[in-house]
Protein backbone atom coordinates (compact mmCIF):
# COMPACT_ATOMS: atom_id res chain seq x y z
CA UNK A 1 0.00 0.00 0.00
CA UNK A 2 1.42 3.07 -0.78
CA UNK A 3 1.32 6.35 1.27
CA UNK A 4 -1.52 7.86 -1.22
CA UNK A 5 -3.60 4.80 -0.40
CA UNK A 6 -3.12 5.12 3.30
CA UNK A 7 -3.39 8.39 4.05
CA UNK A 8 -6.82 8.29 2.00
CA UNK A 9 -7.85 4.68 3.62
CA UNK A 10 -7.23 6.38 7.30
CA UNK A 11 -9.03 9.48 6.56
CA UNK A 12 -12.21 7.25 5.83
CA UNK A 13 -11.77 5.45 9.14
CA UNK A 14 -11.76 8.28 11.04
CA UNK A 15 -14.68 9.98 9.43
CA UNK A 16 -16.59 6.61 10.01
CA UNK A 17 -15.61 7.03 13.60
CA UNK A 18 -16.52 10.40 14.29
CA UNK A 19 -19.70 9.95 12.22
CA UNK A 20 -20.90 6.67 14.12
CA UNK A 21 -20.06 8.45 17.76
CA UNK A 22 -21.99 11.15 16.47
CA UNK A 23 -25.24 9.28 15.60
CA UNK A 24 -25.86 8.05 18.76
CA UNK A 25 -28.19 10.96 20.42
CA UNK A 26 -31.44 11.57 17.93
CA UNK A 27 -32.43 15.05 17.29
CA UNK A 28 -36.29 15.98 16.36
CA UNK A 29 -37.32 18.72 14.02
CA UNK A 30 -40.46 19.90 13.98
CA UNK A 31 -42.40 22.66 11.53
CA UNK A 32 -42.33 25.10 15.33
CA UNK A 33 -39.11 25.67 13.37
CA UNK A 34 -40.76 27.94 11.22
CA UNK A 35 -41.37 30.08 14.34
CA UNK A 36 -40.12 33.73 14.35
CA UNK A 37 -37.73 33.46 17.13
CA UNK A 38 -35.78 30.61 15.39
CA UNK A 39 -35.82 30.96 11.76
CA UNK A 40 -34.65 28.14 10.17
CA UNK A 41 -34.51 29.81 6.38
CA UNK A 42 -35.34 26.98 3.26
CA UNK A 43 -36.75 24.30 5.50
CA UNK A 44 -37.79 22.10 3.54
CA UNK A 45 -36.87 20.92 -0.73
CA UNK A 46 -33.83 23.54 -1.43
CA UNK A 47 -32.79 24.53 -4.59
CA UNK A 48 -30.78 22.12 -6.29
CA UNK A 49 -27.90 24.67 -7.10
CA UNK A 50 -27.39 25.30 -3.30
CA UNK A 51 -27.85 21.89 -2.14
CA UNK A 52 -25.13 21.11 -4.82
CA UNK A 53 -22.53 23.30 -3.73
CA UNK A 54 -23.13 22.69 0.05
CA UNK A 55 -22.94 19.04 -0.46
CA UNK A 56 -19.47 19.16 -2.56
CA UNK A 57 -18.48 21.13 0.57
CA UNK A 58 -19.69 18.45 3.05
CA UNK A 59 -18.79 15.44 1.30
CA UNK A 60 -15.09 16.14 1.39
CA UNK A 61 -15.63 14.89 4.57
CA UNK A 62 -17.88 12.43 4.63
CA UNK A 63 -19.82 10.36 2.55
CA UNK A 64 -22.90 11.19 1.84
CA UNK A 65 -26.82 9.92 1.14
CA UNK A 66 -27.64 9.74 -2.28
CA UNK A 67 -30.80 11.90 -2.03
CA UNK A 68 -31.43 15.99 -2.23
CA UNK A 69 -31.29 17.42 1.44
CA UNK A 70 -33.34 19.76 2.85
CA UNK A 71 -31.30 23.23 3.65
CA UNK A 72 -31.32 24.75 7.00
CA UNK A 73 -29.71 27.71 8.38
CA UNK A 74 -29.12 29.42 12.19
CA UNK A 75 -29.87 32.68 12.79
CA UNK A 76 -30.14 33.03 16.09
CA UNK A 77 -28.62 30.21 18.01
CA UNK A 78 -29.93 31.31 20.98
CA UNK A 79 -33.69 30.35 20.17
CA UNK A 80 -31.77 26.59 20.10
CA UNK A 81 -30.66 26.63 23.59
CA UNK A 82 -31.21 22.93 25.34
CA UNK A 83 -31.40 21.25 22.11
CA UNK A 84 -28.69 19.22 22.14
CA UNK A 85 -28.06 18.76 18.42
CA UNK A 86 -27.28 22.77 18.59
CA UNK A 87 -24.83 22.83 21.79
CA UNK A 88 -22.07 24.07 19.62
CA UNK A 89 -24.02 25.83 16.83
CA UNK A 90 -23.28 29.26 15.82
CA UNK A 91 -25.19 31.95 13.81
CA UNK A 92 -24.61 31.26 9.77
CA UNK A 93 -24.01 27.23 10.25
CA UNK A 94 -26.03 24.52 7.83
CA UNK A 95 -27.73 22.09 8.56
CA UNK A 96 -28.52 19.72 5.99
CA UNK A 97 -31.25 17.67 6.52
CA UNK A 98 -31.55 13.78 4.58
CA UNK A 99 -35.53 12.88 5.08
CA UNK A 100 -35.21 9.40 3.37
CA UNK A 101 -31.88 9.00 5.24
CA UNK A 102 -33.23 10.44 8.47
CA UNK A 103 -29.55 11.96 9.26
CA UNK A 104 -28.39 15.71 9.91
CA UNK A 105 -25.68 17.13 9.65
CA UNK A 106 -24.91 20.43 11.07
CA UNK A 107 -22.10 22.06 9.20
CA UNK A 108 -19.64 25.73 9.61
CA UNK A 109 -19.22 26.95 6.21
CA UNK A 110 -16.45 29.53 8.28
CA UNK A 111 -14.19 27.14 8.89
CA UNK A 112 -15.21 24.34 6.51
CA UNK A 113 -15.76 21.98 10.08
CA UNK A 114 -18.56 19.47 10.31
CA UNK A 115 -19.62 20.44 13.91
CA UNK A 116 -22.29 17.72 14.30
CA UNK A 117 -24.29 14.64 13.01
CA UNK A 118 -26.90 12.96 14.01
CA UNK A 119 -29.55 10.50 13.07
CA UNK A 120 -33.37 12.41 13.04
CA UNK A 121 -37.22 11.92 13.50
CA UNK A 122 -38.83 14.85 10.53
CA UNK A 123 -42.53 15.33 11.51
CA UNK A 124 -44.24 16.70 10.31
CA UNK A 125 -42.36 18.06 6.77
CA UNK A 126 -42.07 22.18 7.31
CA UNK A 127 -43.21 24.24 4.64
CA UNK A 128 -41.02 25.43 2.07
CA UNK A 129 -39.52 29.22 2.77
CA UNK A 130 -37.18 30.81 0.25
CA UNK A 131 -33.33 30.52 1.12
CA UNK A 132 -32.45 32.86 -1.74
CA UNK A 133 -34.75 35.81 -0.68
CA UNK A 134 -34.90 34.78 2.80
CA UNK A 135 -38.69 35.47 2.82
CA UNK A 136 -40.44 33.64 5.82
CA UNK A 137 -43.36 32.47 6.50
CA UNK A 138 -45.62 35.26 7.50
CA UNK A 139 -46.39 34.68 11.38
CA UNK A 140 -49.74 35.93 12.45
CA UNK A 141 -49.37 39.72 13.51
CA UNK A 142 -49.90 40.42 17.19
CA UNK A 143 -50.94 43.80 18.05
CA UNK A 144 -48.72 45.39 21.25
CA UNK A 145 -50.14 48.38 23.69
CA UNK A 146 -47.52 49.99 25.40
CA UNK A 147 -48.19 52.01 28.98
CA UNK A 148 -45.18 53.61 30.51
CA UNK A 149 -45.94 52.69 34.20
CA UNK A 150 -42.20 54.40 35.03
CA UNK A 151 -41.82 58.11 35.50
CA UNK A 152 -39.18 57.63 33.21
CA UNK A 153 -39.90 60.26 29.91
CA UNK A 154 -39.95 58.61 27.34
CA UNK A 155 -39.64 54.64 28.69
CA UNK A 156 -42.86 53.73 26.62
CA UNK A 157 -41.01 54.38 23.29
CA UNK A 158 -37.81 52.96 24.34
CA UNK A 159 -39.58 49.60 25.14
CA UNK A 160 -41.65 49.88 21.63
CA UNK A 161 -38.80 49.68 20.26
CA UNK A 162 -36.83 47.19 21.79
CA UNK A 163 -39.90 44.75 21.48
CA UNK A 164 -40.33 45.36 17.31
CA UNK A 165 -36.84 45.10 16.95
CA UNK A 166 -36.91 41.44 18.82
CA UNK A 167 -40.12 40.46 17.53
CA UNK A 168 -40.57 40.26 14.03
CA UNK A 169 -44.33 39.26 14.72
CA UNK A 170 -45.21 42.36 16.83
CA UNK A 171 -46.81 45.50 16.20
CA UNK A 172 -46.91 48.02 18.95
CA UNK A 173 -50.18 50.09 17.77
CA UNK A 174 -50.62 52.16 21.15
CA UNK A 175 -48.29 54.23 23.60
CA UNK A 176 -49.25 55.75 26.61
CA UNK A 177 -49.00 56.62 29.69
CA UNK A 178 -50.09 54.46 32.89
CA UNK A 179 -52.62 55.75 35.35
CA UNK A 180 -50.25 54.01 38.15
CA UNK A 181 -46.59 53.82 39.16
CA UNK A 182 -45.00 49.98 38.75
CA UNK A 183 -42.21 48.40 40.14
CA UNK A 184 -41.70 46.28 37.45
CA UNK A 185 -43.29 45.15 33.99
CA UNK A 186 -46.73 43.98 33.85
CA UNK A 187 -47.91 41.97 30.78
CA UNK A 188 -51.37 41.30 30.11
CA UNK A 189 -52.52 38.82 26.89
CA UNK A 190 -56.32 39.21 25.71
CA UNK A 191 -56.95 35.71 23.51
CA UNK A 192 -55.22 32.46 23.60
CA UNK A 193 -53.19 33.28 20.28
CA UNK A 194 -51.40 35.84 21.89
CA UNK A 195 -50.05 33.66 25.50
CA UNK A 196 -46.74 32.17 24.00
CA UNK A 197 -45.45 36.00 22.89
CA UNK A 198 -46.75 37.61 26.20
CA UNK A 199 -44.87 34.94 28.16
CA UNK A 200 -41.60 35.90 26.02
CA UNK A 201 -42.27 39.27 26.24
CA UNK A 202 -43.03 39.06 30.08
CA UNK A 203 -39.60 37.24 30.46
CA UNK A 204 -37.50 39.47 28.39
CA UNK A 205 -38.54 43.11 30.39
CA UNK A 206 -38.09 41.00 33.65
CA UNK A 207 -41.94 41.34 34.41
CA UNK A 208 -44.65 39.32 35.15
CA UNK A 209 -47.82 37.95 33.64
CA UNK A 210 -51.07 39.11 35.07
CA UNK A 211 -54.60 40.40 34.47
CA UNK A 212 -55.04 43.83 33.11
CA UNK A 213 -55.08 46.08 36.58
CA UNK A 214 -58.41 47.85 36.69
CA UNK A 215 -57.25 50.78 36.91
CA UNK A 216 -55.89 50.90 33.93
CA UNK A 217 -57.46 51.61 30.00
CA UNK A 218 -58.30 48.65 28.08
CA UNK A 219 -56.51 48.62 24.74
CA UNK A 220 -57.55 47.32 21.61
CA UNK A 221 -54.59 44.95 21.55
CA UNK A 222 -53.33 41.45 21.78
CA UNK A 223 -51.29 42.54 24.61
CA UNK A 224 -50.75 45.14 26.76
CA UNK A 225 -47.65 45.74 28.26
CA UNK A 226 -47.03 48.31 31.06
CA UNK A 227 -43.39 48.78 31.30
CA UNK A 228 -42.16 49.22 34.63
CA UNK A 229 -39.37 50.32 36.23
Amino acid sequence: MNDTTRTSTLKWVIAGIVLAAALAPSVYFYDKYQGARIELHAVGRAPAETAKELEELVGKHMSLPKETPSIARVSDKTALAGQEFFNKALNGDKVLIYKAAKLAILYRPSTDKIVNVSQISVEPSPTPEKEASGTATPHKTISVAVYNGSTTAGYAKLVKEQIEKAHDEIKVIKLADARGNYAKSVVSYFNDDAKAVATDLAQELKGEILKRPAIEASPAADILVIAGK
